[in-house]
């Protein structure tokens, strides 16, 4: 089976500040703020970290 795209993946965790510091200063990932929470963009799609 080959993987042609991913709609969204959700993660629970135990520290979200912790969390999106490691998205955003590691893996140099946008963090961004929209609804109700914080979430990550890669390119041009949006997830939840």
């Amino acid at each position: 089976m080959e993987i042609n795209r991913i709609d969204h993946i959700v993660l629970t965790v135990q520290d979200l500040t912790l969390t999106v510091k490691f998205y955003s200063e590691v893996l140099g990932i946008k963090v961004v703020e929209f609804g109700n929470g914080r979430n990550v963009a890669v390119g041009k799609k949006k997830g939840n970290p």
